[in-house]
């Protein structure tokens, strides 16, 4: 997903006598790219970095796995466009509010799933 000179990854199948399930299921596939975001953001807070701007400095220009150019990513792009349309300049500093006993805040991740 990410730029990165020292990086391993892993992915094991085990066979299971159950009915097959949707991607969004797969093993290690959202609870992976959950826990890479939440790594990105918890590195953005160390760095006293923006969380958008420590995605576009991390931008790969070819395929971290294969070394292939992109044929067509635009995660740069939809994230400076996703900023500009949620107002993120307009973000408080701290990345939660409080309203009564409920905590909310503007946060961003990015994902993705292998074809």
């Amino acid at each position: 997903m990410y730029a990165a000179p020292n990086r391993r990854t892993t992915h094991r199948a085990v066979p299971l006598d159950i009915p097959a399930s949707m991607f969004m299921r797969a093993p290690g596939e959202c609870t992976g790219m959950f826990a890479l975001e939440t790594a990105m953001d918890e590195l953005a807070v160390t760095l006293d970095l923006d969380p958008i701007e420590l995605r576009r400095r991390n931008e790969p220009a070819r395929d971290p796995e294969t070394g292939h150019p992109w044929s067509g990513r635009h995660l740069t792009q939809c994230l400076t466009e996703g900023a500009r349309l949620f107002g993120w300049d307009q973000r408080p500093p701290t990345a939660t509010r409080r309203r009564c006993e409920w905590h909310y805040g503007m946060g961003v991740a990015a994902s993705t799933y292998p074809d």
